[in-house]
């Protein structure tokens, strides 16, 4: 007899039922993550909380830290991979940063982005098959809520000029199209470190569930 046949025929049914119910939810707490297409976003970037202003995306706080570092540059260059639908770039606006490129392969995110800040430079192009990065002229990289999204994140590493600072995030929670998370920034350090010069990791909680987003800070090797 198998171990769930005869766990059941020996628990009493209220036990048993708290059991699957508990088991259950704890199976559903995780999810298996995949990489996800330009169309899945087309349609994820549809959602009205995309068309909010910055102020009220849940990524607000970090991004006001983000801003914080890249102030401290008094000339910069920005080139944004993953740029979605503008929110960062009209923040950065409002900041008056005038050097902004923008890159995502969603064109609905891109048109979007283009509405809202048509002062800024925006592209639909696909990291992978792009020699954006190395033909624009830029000093600093924005790649935030990407790397976890795709599988050969190595790759996108690999193809930002050498010398280049960079500011990305990456989270601790999985999502239908993560493909990894980090548990903390030594996870994150361990797997990016080869690509830097100097690379800093600085956790910030997002709430009280426990959610967090992990700051990578360096200059690519």
């Amino acid at each position: 007899m198998k171990f769930n046949a005869l766990f059941k025929e020996i628990t009493p049914p209220f036990v048993y039922n708290l059991y699957k119910l508990t088991k259950k939810k704890i199976t559903n707490s995780f999810v298996e993550g995949r990489e996800r297409s330009s169309e899945y976003y087309d349609k994820a970037f549809k959602r009205d909380r995309w068309y909010e202003h910055y102020t009220k995306s849940e990524y607000y706080p970090l991004w006001t830290i983000i801003e914080d570092r890249i102030s401290k540059v008094l000339s910069i260059i920005i080139l944004d991979i993953g740029c979605g639908p503008g929110q960062f770039a009209s923040f950065l606006a409002d900041k008056k940063y005038t050097n902004y490129i923008g890159l995502d392969f969603s064109k609905t995110a891109i048109e979007q982005a283009k509405r809202i800040c048509p002062h800024f430079e925006f592209m639909i192009a696909d990291i992978f098959e792009t020699d954006i990065l190395s033909v624009k002229n830029y000093d600093l990289v924005i790649c935030t809520e990407v790397l976890e999204h795709v599988e050969n994140d190595f790759e996108i590493l690999k193809k930002i000029k050498k010398g280049t600072r960079f500011l990305g995030t990456v989270p601790n929670f999985p999502f239908p199209s993560h493909v990894r998370c980090f548990n903390d920034a030594v996870e994150v350090i361990a797997r990016y470190k080869q690509f830097f010069v100097t690379l800093n990791v600085k956790t910030h909680i997002a709430d009280s569930k426990g959610t967090k987003f992990f700051l990578m800070e360096g200059v690519i090797k």
